[in-house]
């Protein structure tokens, strides 16, 4: 039977041109995957450029493909799309392997049916806590709520670093190398360094 890996990220704004100018990294990446300049990419983004939503809608979908396969799952921490456009939300997640479980972020704005009837195997608009010691949330949490031994993968900030610390560990795709997501397990391994008496009384 093929091992089921678990994954997280957050962030993907799906059909936002707005994003790719307040975080250049996409436009970079953009412009690294289908050869353009950068210059170009941002300039296309400014005008609302067709061309490019489409580039940076499928650099979303390929980076998330290139490690997820249809069975594995993938907690998504928030603000999937923008689109008032409830087919194109729809194509886009139908595009996504595994199986998604999503924490609401601040854009997600339909209910949460909307999005299980766009595959999405469950949908909170809260926290939830992931294997008794992981805390998935689309805002970081205050940190005197993350106790010693647990930590919080979160969203939201996109590349400001300093909502990151021992704790917290921000999962926006600006954040993970070229928006791949990251497997839950792999970055487990770390933190069984970092806390390892909680490790040991497993």
């Amino acid at each position: 039977m093929a091992r089921v890996n678990h994954f997280v990220v957050s962030d993907l704004h799906f059909g936002h041109a707005n994003v790719i100018l307040y975080e250049p990294i996409r436009a970079e990446l953009i412009a690294k995957k289908y050869g353009y300049n950068v210059e170009t990419v941002l300039e296309m983004a400014r005008n609302r450029s067709e061309t490019v939503l489409q580039l940076h809608n499928q650099l979303l979908i390929d980076a998330w493909n290139s490690v997820v396969g249809p069975n594995d799952i993938v907690f998504f921490l928030g603000d999937f799309s923008l689109s008032r456009n409830v087919e194109l939300i729809r194509g886009w997640a139908s595009k996504l392997n595994g199986r998604k479980r999503m924490i609401m972020g601040n854009h997600d704005t339909r209910t949460e049916a909307f999005y299980m009837s766009c595959g999405f195997e469950s949908v909170s608009k809260y926290p939830v806590l992931y294997n008794h010691h992981i805390f998935l949330s689309h805002q970081p949490l205050p940190r005197e709520v993350v106790p010693a031994g647990y930590i919080n993968f979160f969203g939201h900030v996109h590349s400001n670093d300093e909502f990151n610390w021992e704790r917290g560990r921000c999962v926006c795709v600006e954040h993970l190398k070229d928006f791949v997501p990251i497997r839950i397990d792999n970055y487990i391994g770390d933190w069984h360094e970092a806390f390892p008496d909680r490790h040991n009384n497993r």
